[in-house]
């Protein structure tokens, strides 16, 4: 299992090295979503788009130039490749896929109802930790825009936190001044 989303047409979809699995939100039947190919080691991360049926995940693979940011859909074993990256997506109102290279957090303008991409990423924060072997940044925005992120040192390991967690929760505003 890694990472799960819940969509608002009722459906859970959770990442595996097989592929992506979906089940309705009242239990029934386990179903395939996607399925990864040859090379392909795991479909990981789904968060669904606003309209419940898109989706977006990450395709892991062993060879790190493979690895990309995909686009699929309920209902269909299509998929289009929105991006190179090695992340966790996140979709944020109104218009963003949030994703991290290495350790740092980029915020790239997207069109959901287009499912494309469309201008340059933008800066959002550094040293956010995040985990080199499955590609989940320590990240998450809710559904209505508040973002939400652990910075570590960005070192990337395992879990990208080394010793005893001492930690400090502060707010900032969208300017990142500190509230």
């Amino acid at each position: 299992f890694t990472g799960g989303a819940w969509g608002s047409a009722g459906v859970i979809l959770f990442g595996s090295e097989k592929g992506l699995y979906r089940v309705s939100a009242e239990g029934e039947k386990l179903d395939r979503a996607t399925i990864a190919d040859k090379g392909e080691t795991g479909h990981y991360w789904p968060s669904f788009l606003p309209d419940g049926q898109h989706y977006l995940y990450v395709v892991w693979s062993a060879d790190a130039g493979a690895r990309a940011i995909y686009v699929g859909a309920l209902g269909s074993k299509d998929r289009t490749k929105l991006m190179a990256a090695a992340s966790n997506p996140v979709y944020a109102d109104p218009g963003y896929i949030l994703f991290h290279r290495d350790a740092t957090l980029f915020a790239q303008p997207f069109d959901p109802k287009k499912r494309m991409l469309n201008g340059e990423p933008l800066h959002i924060a550094d040293l956010v930790d995040f985990n080199a072997t499955n590609g989940h940044g320590s990240f998450d925005v809710s559904q209505h825009g508040a973002l939400v992120y652990f910075q570590s040192g960005g070192r990337g390991g395992p879990s990208g936190r080394s010793g005893a967690l001492n930690a400090q929760w502060g707010w900032r505003d969208r300017s990142g001044r500190i509230i």
